[in-house]
């Protein structure tokens, strides 16, 4: 094994064969800088396993920028001007809300970038004010607005896997709250990435913890005809989210027209015995479950696994409208679907306090997710497991 701390890595691309001569000759990390609007320097780290790419946003609480399997793009459009630092983004700052309303809190929109992006830790949904305490609670939270110790990030290179690690602490008002371990690591030629995160309350009181993720699906993986594959019955958020419960599995065209975003929850049943692709999976009896988009001729499919005691709740979030002109084509900068596994589903906190858990001081939380991509017949084995699971 080889461990390089990252602050040693190099500018530009570093082979995995020169940090450890047993790697294969695939494979590559690519280390590079780029300034946000403002102006504020942004790492971001390119993970390359000869099949699967992804890149690490460390000034972001290590969120995944995107995700390519095999030169498809994987996670959705959109421009990097939309990475801020968070040193950039008032969490407080209102927005006019779709209902025409000043909604205070909807300053996370600002900087929302990441395929990947971490909410939580104290809150998953909408901004709202905790009865109880009297406080102010932002969209989803800080999780990806807060910045990783960039002394606590190692990278190791095995001669099977992948392994970037970081602390992240959560702070409040100037004050660490919650210390973050994050761990993401692959092997060569997978399909996939895991994703573990240990939590830990470093403050002197309770804290309530709500964490999740938000992981957006787009580019080549979706379009008209798409369709999620999901282990459980779709429950509707909303009266305009049942507007559309029948077809809220299929992906329609691009709209350039308004679109509300639609919201469906779900309670994830297990996948069955091992499933090739999915590295959570084992043979027998387990509480792995798995949630799916695909393509509409089924040739590639992104995925989400996980077990349920980590995330016991899922929830699809649509947003199929809205288009930008960038000079050259036309593209649609809120055509994504995402899957977001969590432990409660995204609503204001004094709706949902009862089923959240409290973290004592001290008190630490793992969990761990497989983001991923399939093509080919995996695509179809896979379906025929999550349609199982379904029925069962």
């Amino acid at each position: 094994m080889a461990q390089i701390a990252y602050k040693e890595l190099k500018q530009g691309r570093t082979n995995l064969k020169e940090l450890n001569d047993k790697a294969p000759q695939t494979g590559f990390l690519y280390r590079t800088f780029v300034n946000d609007p403002f102006g504020s320097s942004m790492d971001i780290l390119t993970v390359n396993n000869g099949f699967l790419q992804y890149t690490i946003l460390f000034q972001r609480g290590m969120d995944i920028g995107n995700m390519w399997y095999k030169n498809k793009k994987i996670g959705w459009r959109r421009e990097l001007s939309f990475l801020l630092h968070p040193e950039n983004v008032n969490l407080q700052e209102a927005f006019v809300h779709v209902n025409g309303e000043n909604v205070e809190g909807l300053g996370w929109l600002r900087g929302f970038y990441a395929m990947d992006t971490m909410v939580g830790p104290k809150h998953f949904g909408a901004p709202c004010v905790d009865e109880q305490t009297g406080e102010k609670l932002t969209l989803h939270d800080r999780n990806s607005y807060s910045l990783t110790d960039m002394d606590s990030i190692l990278i190791e290179i095995e001669s099977s896997k992948i392994e970037v690690a970081g602390m992240v602490p959560v702070l409040y008002k100037g004050e660490a709250q919650f210390r973050r371990t994050t761990e993401i690591s692959t092997g060569y030629m997978r399909n996939s990435l895991l994703r573990a995160d240990t939590t830990d309350n470093i403050s002197k009181r309770p804290q309530i913890f709500d964490d999740g993720h938000h992981i957006q699906f787009g580019s080549d993986l979706l379009w008209e005809g798409s369709r999620y594959v999901c282990s459980g019955e779709l429950k509707a958020r909303d009266e305009e989210a049942k507007k559309y419960l029948k077809e809220a599995l299929e992906v329609p065209a691009p709209t350039a027209e308004f679109f509300q975003e639609r919201c469906y929850f779900i309670e994830p049943k297990p996948i069955k015995g091992a499933v090739d692709g999915i590295s959570s999976s084992c043979e027998g009896e387990s509480d792995v479950t798995v949630q799916m988009m695909m393509t509409g001729d089924r040739s590639l499919g992104g995925f989400v696994a996980h077990r349920i005691s980590d995330y016991s709740k899922v929830t699809l979030w649509q947003q199929y409208g809205g288009w930008q002109f960038d000079g050259n084509q036309d593209e649609p900068i809120w055509y994504t679907a995402a899957i977001e596994p969590a432990n409660s589903f995204p609503d204001d906190r004094n709706n949902k306090r009862e089923e959240l858990r409290v973290l004592s001081p001290g008190q630490k939380i793992s969990r761990t997710v497989e983001i991923g991509a399939l093509d080919g017949e995996r695509v179809i084995k896979l379906e025929e497991a999550i349609n199982d699971a379904f029925k069962r």
